[in-house]
C-alpha cells in the first residue's frame, strides 16, 4: 500500500473525493502501521512514537465477546452513535493491544480520535482482563483520524446476525456499517454523483462531540451524515 500509485489513489479518496475508509482486526493493523491512523495518510516510515498494536498480554489468541463503549462521535462511521453506547462485541486476535506513548494518546483523546473503549458491564473503562480482552492502553478498541473520515477497530462489528450469540448479554448490533452508507447521498437530480450532506460541506473538527476517556462532552455536535439513500461502496474503503 505505500507503493506511490496505490499510495496517491488513497490520498485522493479520503481528501479529494470525501471517501471513507474502514480496518477491522487484521484491516485495523494494517491501516494504523501504515499511519492511516491515527493520522489520516499513509507515512513512509514509522517510529517508536506512533502508536501500533502488538501481542495480546495474556501471550495468546483471544476469541470471545467484549464490551466496548462508544467514547467518540467523531467520525461519520459513529454518526447515529451517542457517547456512552454499550455494544457487545465478538474478537478474534492474537494482536490487538494497543500501545502508544502517554502523550500521543493524550493527544488523540483531546482531538476525539478514540472511538471505543473496553468497558464492564457498567460502562467503565477497564484495564482488566475480564473485559479487556488484550491489555490495551487506556482500554482503546479503535481509533480514528483527526477528521474522522477513517477508522480502525478490532472488534468484529461484521459478526453480526440476530440468531448469533442470543446467550450473550448486551446489545450486538453495532451501526457502523449502517452510518458508513449514510454518509454518501445521490446528487440532487437523480445523477450519480456523490455530495456530503448540505448541512457538513464545510464540516471540520468543531462538527462533532469531542470527549475524553471518560466520556465527558467537549462538544455537543455530532456528525449529522445524510438520509437512507444507497451507498457507493467504490468510496468506501475497506480492510
Amino acid at each position: 500500500l505505500r507503493d506511490a500509485g496505490i499510495k496517491d489513489s488513497i490520498h485522493e479518496l479520503l481528501n479529494k473525493r470525501d471517501g471513507l475508509m474502514l480496518g477491522i482486526c487484521n484491516g485495523f493493523q494494517a491501516l494504523i502501521k501504515l499511519g492511516l491512523v491515527p493520522y489520516g495518510e499513509i507515512r513512509d516510515e514509522m517510529t517508536g512514537d506512533d502508536p501500533t498494536l502488538t501481542f495480546n498480554l495474556i501471550g495468546r489468541h483471544q476469541s470471545r465477546y467484549a464490551t466496548t463503549r462508544v467514547a467518540s462521535v467523531k467520525s461519520p462511521w459513529l454518526s447515529s452513535c451517542n457517547v456512552g453506547d454499550l455494544h457487545s462485541i465478538a474478537f478474534s486476535h492474537g494482536e490487538g493491544r494497543f500501545v502508544a506513548p502517554q502523550h500521543v494518546i493524550d493527544d488523540m483523546i483531546k482531538n476525539g480520535q478514540v472511538a471505543f473503549q473496553y468497558t464492564d458491564l457498567n460502562g467503565d473503562p477497564s484495564m482488566d482482563i475480564a473485559w479487556n480482552p488484550n491489555g490495551s492502553m487506556c482500554a482503546i478498541e479503535g481509533i480514528t483520524s483527526p477528521d474522522g473520515r477513517v477508522l480502525g477497530k478490532m472488534g468484529h462489528t461484521e459478526r453480526y446476525s440476530p440468531f448469533v450469540g442470543k446467550n450473550i448479554y448486551g446489545e450486538k448490533y453495532q451501526p457502523v456499517f449502517e452510518n458508513g452508507v449514510k454518509y454518501f447521498s445521490v446528487a440532487s437530480g437523480g445523477g450519480t454523483g456523490r455530495t456530503l450532506h448540505p448541512d457538513n460541506v464545510a464540516a471540520g473538527p468543531a462538527s462533532y462531540g469531542l470527549t475524553d476517556s471518560m466520556g465527558r462532552m467537549h462538544g455537543d455536535a455530532q456528525f449529522a451524515g445524510s438520509s437512507s439513500v444507497p451507498a457507493h461502496v467504490e468510496m468506501m474503503g475497506l480492510i
